[in-house]
């Protein structure tokens, strides 16, 4: 009936070419990458340095701390500024913590300072 049609809303589709999300991609296999290595190197780094468990697991607590923090204000922000810019700045802040995790010595509040950037910009 006439209700039906009146709660519709008309939806576009756009057609992108493959290419296009080349770009994309790169990103999410880079930002993928990255975490799977953190994931992977920061067991080895703790029995190095001779770390408990519950040392390893702060540490990446935090980085889930930062997601359940910042989730909501990145969702915010993308619909003030538009998704595309807040993208670009969790990518940066995503790189700086893990430039910090590659520059620094392994000590617990270093690794620790690398997992606030990223969980705070993770996508």
């Amino acid at each position: 009936g006439a209700c039906d049609k009146a709660n519709h809303t008309r939806i576009r589709f756009v057609t992108v070419r493959p290419m296009d999300l080349a770009p994309v991609y790169l990103v999410v296999t880079a930002d993928y990458f990255a975490t799977s290595m953190m994931r992977t190197v920061l067991p080895q780094v703790a029995m190095q340095q001779g770390w408990s468990a519950a040392a390893v697991g702060s540490i990446e607590s935090v980085y889930g701390l930062g997601q359940l923090v910042g989730a909501p204000f990145l969702g915010k922000l993308s619909d003030a500024y538009g998704r595309r810019r807040i993208l670009a700045v969790s990518c940066a802040g995503a790189a700086l913590g893990h430039s910090i995790f590659a520059s620094q010595a392994f000590g617990r509040a270093s690794l620790l300072a690398s997992r606030v950037p990223v969980g705070l910009a993770k996508q």
